[in-house]
């Protein structure tokens, strides 16, 4: 999946910098070449901030919570429940407000994604202060990497039910 995503964002950029180029169009090569890169690392951050934290809580003993989700029924399940005791009710460890919130704050302001989403605002001034800002063309560069990797999802999910 994420090699074919991988694929399919080159291919698109490579359409978007030819045409520009055969176009003569500097102004939306740039523009898209910036916010492209920038939306790419944002994108790639936001993952790696993502496995990590899914990383610490599996390494902090939480594996055995998170095969509930996988498995709410204990269908593969080696034991066979005795016949008369009640089926037992997964049990899943509520955390405090305080707990909940700093353990998603570690997930969305790890150091890569606050790095992309620096390099995503630089990248615009930059342009800006130099005169280069194309808005059309910047927002279709930004919306390049998660179009794709929707359009990616929903098939590879149509796939999966068909």
């Amino acid at each position: 999946m994420i090699i074919r995503l991988i694929r399919v964002l080159l291919a698109i950029d490579i359409g978007i910098v030819l045409f520009c180029l055969l176009e003569k169009n500097y102004g939306w090569f740039l523009n898209t070449q910036v916010a492209f890169a920038s939306s790419l690392l944002v994108t790639t951050a936001s993952f790696l901030g993502y496995k990590k934290m899914v990383e610490d809580r599996l390494a902090a003993g939480a594996a055995e919570e998170l095969s509930k989700f996988d498995d709410p029924y204990e269908l593969n399940e080696e034991e066979e429940p005795e016949p008369n005791t009640k089926p037992r009710q997964p049990t899943i460890k509520k955390l405090g407000a305080w707990q909940a919130f700093v353990g998603a704050l570690r997930g969305h302001l790890s150091l890569f994604r606050l790095g992309a989403y620096l390099i995503l605002i630089l990248g615009f001034i930059a342009l800006h202060h130099r005169g280069l800002l194309e808005p059309v063309a910047y927002i279709f560069g930004l919306t390049i990497v998660p179009a794709a990797t929707v359009t990616m999802l929903l098939l590879e999910k149509n796939r999966s039910d068909a």
